[in-house]
């Protein structure tokens, strides 16, 4: 039980976000423990017909297996150099430096480590997976990026990339987060195209309903920071943003009407519910329209 207490989020001025390594080490350690160990034995049981047969293995060419080796180990590298990065960058504050933990468990994070995991065990669903699970994400970051420079660099139509712009955010951040643009092509040619759209579709409805709860178990929604001074800046940073998969509430630059889904203040099941319904539908919307026949047109020449 007070194991339990001490694992579970307490908050934004709880004492074990902010002063001690003790929380977010184990909330990082814990989060990927538990979406391998599950996200692998719910895959084997239900999808293990989908994996490649030994028979099927040694058809594959060389050059294949040479591609999803050689794109495993740049996904974990880099996966690895951006949460080593991000730490050793923000030395200058322990409190944010801290926070980095709780932050490389967003999905487009850990669907790096997932990725590479599931093209070295040849798990090809797990890794198209989680291609689905951010999709809406990273395809709006293209539709982001793209209006912000076309903007003269002054406005984010939709708000997903914005917080690169924000003051507080340090440029460990700002220059490790181009795996947003890279991922879904990288994991899909990996794989050599998408064979089975249905079950990769399912499967990332459980990636994503897993991720969520986890964090919102684990993962404050901010965190308190010890700030200097008396400008606008300083006191905008009294508050470190985490809502980390946004298991709090929906990204707060995003401020489309129709979107909003806790202005009701509602209770967490709620909250979760209506978010998680959503995400799946524009997540489906975005792969069937987007990225499943993109993929197949590109792979297929």
């Amino acid at each position: 039980k007070m194991l339990i207490k001490f694992l579970s989020q307490s908050g934004p001025r709880a004492q074990k976000h902010a002063s001690s390594w003790a929380h977010p080490i184990s909330t990082f350690v814990l989060h990927y423990f538990l979406i391998t160990l599950i996200l692998i034995s719910v895959h084997d049981y239900t999808l293990g017909d989908k994996m490649m047969t030994t028979d099927e293995l040694l058809l594959r060419s060389i050059e294949e297996e040479q591609k999803r080796q050689n794109v495993a180990k740049y996904v974990f590298v880099y996966f690895s150099i951006l949460l080593i990065y991000r730490v050793l960058q923000n030395s200058g504050n322990k409190v944010i430096q801290r926070s980095i933990l709780y932050e490389n468990t967003w999905l487009c994070n850990s669907t790096l480590f997932m990725g590479a995991l599931g093209l070295w065990t040849r798990r090809d669903v797990l890794v198209l997976g989680h291609v689905v699970a951010v999709s809406i994400d990273q395809v709006l970051w293209y539709v982001d990026l793209t209006g912000w420079a076309f903007s003269g660099f002054k406005k984010f139509p939709i708000g997903v990339a914005k917080y690169i712009t924000w003051p507080q955010t340090s440029w460990a951040t700002r220059i490790t987060c181009t795996h947003h643009l890279w991922t879904i092509p990288s994991l899909v040619y990996a794989c050599g195209g998408i064979q089975f759209p249905f079950e990769t579709y399912l499967f990332s409805i459980f990636i994503v309903v897993l991720n969520v709860s986890i964090s919102r178990w684990l993962t404050p929604f901010v965190i308190e920071v010890q700030s200097k001074g008396n400008s606008n800046d300083d006191k905008y940073e009294v508050l470190k943003y985490l809502n980390v998969n946004l298991a709090h509430e929906l990204w707060r630059d995003i401020t489309f009407e129709v979107l909003q889904i806790q202005r009701d203040n509602p209770p967490t099941f709620v909250y979760l519910f209506r978010l998680l319904w959503r995400w799946q539908i524009f997540n489906g919307i975005v792969f069937y329209a987007v990225v499943f026949p993109l993929s197949n047109f590109f792979l297929s020449r």
